[in-house]
């Protein structure tokens, strides 16, 4: 079993759902970034999501294209988001890490390439965006030979795509709560209970929903239909407001684990 799998494993042990959370890799800084990853493990989460700077992240919305074009700024790319992950487990940091970003810097990178760094670093999983079910062979044998799970973005009007989810050993299946960008607006729109049991079975895979989940209600409302909720766009607000950004992203996630308890 992954990593990413037990800890899901140990949240439904615990009786409750898993917690998953975002953070863009350089953001406010480098340095920065390390602390908040391991503010995220002591306050209860479960999996960070590590955004990987990219300079047209279609599926995001302001708060995190803010946070990227910032890191960008700063000479932050995907070389840079490996090294955090390295020096965020050298100081201690035990949860699983999924890299959550966009194909074009791994082609760049070398896919093979890619995949051995990632490993090397301590990452655990890994999700393209703009990567669909179809397409997953450029980079699955790869992911497969460095023990990195694949973690594939399902939007809840994909029903009749399930059947192409067959045959991988996913990490978790993130389904979003709504159609459009992270960040705004409200969940539900197009949500299918029936689709979330259909990609159980098929899948056999934990399933995290994310998109518009904002505070600890939003939390506690989702876990109880899914084997974990992912916040994103609602973390990063908080450590842009914040003089310490470690300090405000262990309160805010502190918050998250109350709605995982209710």
């Amino acid at each position: 079993m992954s990593l990413i799998r037990k800890r899901f494993e140990d949240a439904r042990k615990e009786g409750r759902a898993a917690l998953v959370l975002y953070v863009t890799a350089g953001y406010p800084s480098i340095e920065a970034t390390v602390d908040i990853l391991l503010a995220c493990e002591r306050a209860g989460g479960d999996v960070v999501e590590l955004g990987i700077p990219f300079s047209d992240p279609t599926a995001d919305g302001p708060t995190i294209q803010r946070a990227m074009e910032s890191a960008l700024a700063d000479g932050v790319n995907l070389q840079a988001t490996i090294e955090v992950v390295k020096v965020a487990r050298s100081r201690g940091l035990s949860i699983p890490v999924v890299l959550f970003g966009y194909f074009n810097p791994i082609l760049q990178f070398g896919v093979d390439n890619f995949f051995n760094a990632a490993a090397a670093s301590g990452v655990n999983g890994l999700l393209l965006v703009d990567l669909p079910a179809e397409e997953r062979q450029e980079v699955a044998p790869a992911a497969l030979a460095a023990g990195i799970d694949l973690v594939p973005l399902f939007a809840p009007t994909s029903k009749d795509r399930v059947h192409l989810l067959t045959g991988d050993n996913w990490g978790f299946v993130y389904c979003i709560a709504r159609t459009g960008i992270t960040g705004g607006g409200k969940g539900d729109q197009a949500l299918d209970a029936s689709m979330l049991d259909e990609i159980k079975k098929v899948t056999g895979a934990p399933i995290a929903i994310g998109f518009g989940v904002k505070n600890a209600d939003d939390v506690a409302r989702y876990a109880k239909v899914a084997d974990g909720v992912v916040v994103g766009s609602a973390l990063i607000k908080a450590i842009e407001a914040a003089e310490d950004p470690a300090q405000a992203t262990e309160l805010f996630v502190s918050r998250l684990t109350k709605g995982l308890k209710k």
